[in-house]
């Protein structure tokens, strides 16, 4: 029987992929740096695990599945970069835990002034700043309730925080969620958060979604967290109201344009805590670790015929609600 071709391109140690490769003696795997794929290697896979760069897909002519390293899926789910009959699916999931700790530290962080005394100490400044914040009793407004606004709500839900999730349809609402109401409610909400975190993909209803007119909605003391996509956010309209005295401080793991320009006025403001897209890469081992695991489980279901896991609704962009189809 003709073994099945896998073109692995997630990064892997030779002692992984050899555990890999004995794992699943019905597949071929190629095991291949996305800096080393070439149009054969790609024409022969059917199946591939890992993000291929784009301006490969075309050349994926026995492609039957997709399995994506990232949890964002928006730039392969478009019919034109993927036959209508290829699955797709992601590694949501794997980045929440992770995620989630880089927001409560960058809040924190912002309540307790500490990017203030960081600045303080390159100077040699030895300074009161003043009056600082409690997380307990504030109110988190946590637009995205996926895999990483539901772990950052667990968290901020224990710290002592009310929190309010926003979510595109109905739905479950868990039990360290205290409401949840939909994105055609969010403008009455805005108003109401001391902290805003946007866990939001990249579609074109979440394009610009938040503009100058619901960014001044916000209250003038909230702290406003982006670790879902820049794009979703307007940076002129959050240039603006920074020069307005508007936001007790901004915690942004990504923006737009990314890599953002070094004349953009965005580095310049001390509230600003401004990381480059590092939140959710393998920077934590335990991230890698899951996003292996998915993949393995996948490809056993897969080479067994069973339903895949993790699956991606073509049209949306987002994960398939039960997981499976």
């Amino acid at each position: 029987m003709e073994k099945v071709k896998v073109c692995w391109v997630i990064p892997t140690e030779p002692s992984l992929r050899e555990s890999i490769q004995a794992a699943f003696p019905q597949a071929q795997i190629d095991f291949c740096e996305r800096t080393a794929l070439d149009e054969q290697r790609v024409a022969d896979a059917e199946v591939v695990i890992g993000n291929l760069p784009k301006r490969w897909l075309p050349e994926a002519r026995a492609l039957r599945w997709l399995h994506l390293e990232s949890a964002g899926a928006e730039q392969y789910a478009q019919e034109e970069l993927l036959g209508e009959d290829v699955l797709l699916s992601n590694s949501t999931g794997a980045y929440g835990p992770a995620i989630a700790e880089h927001m409560l530290a960058g809040v924190l962080s912002i309540y307790k002034k500490l990017n203030l005394y960081r600045e303080n100490q390159k100077l040699r400044v030895w300074k009161n700043e003043g009056q600082v914040r409690s997380l307990k009793g504030s109110s988190v407004l946590i637009v995205g309730l996926g895999d990483i606004g539901r772990e950052f709500g667990w968290r901020m839900k224990a710290l002592g925080c009310t929190v309010t999730g926003v979510k595109r349809t109905p739905g479950g609402c868990p039990d360290y969620v205290d409401r949840l109401v939909l994105m055609d409610q969010i403008e009455e909400e805005l108003p109401n958060a001391d902290i805003v975190a946007l866990c939001l993909p990249s579609t074109p209803e979440t394009r610009h979604f938040f503009d100058q007119r619901r960014l001044a909605l916000t209250r003038r003391d909230c702290v406003l967290v982006n670790v879902g996509r820049g794009v979703t956010v307007e940076t002129p309209a959050l240039c603006a109201l920074l020069d307005q005295g508007h936001f007790g401080g901004l915690v942004l793991d990504v923006v737009d344009p990314e890599p953002l320009p070094m004349n953009n006025p965005l580095w310049g403001y001390d509230r600003v805590i401004l990381t480059p897209h590092v939140s959710g890469n393998y920077n934590q081992q335990s991230t890698y670790d899951t996003v292996i695991a998915m993949a393995v489980e996948n490809l056993q279901r897969y080479l067994d015929k069973q339903p895949l896991k993790y699956r991606v609704d073509r049209k949306s962009g987002y994960r398939v609600s039960n997981n499976q189809e």
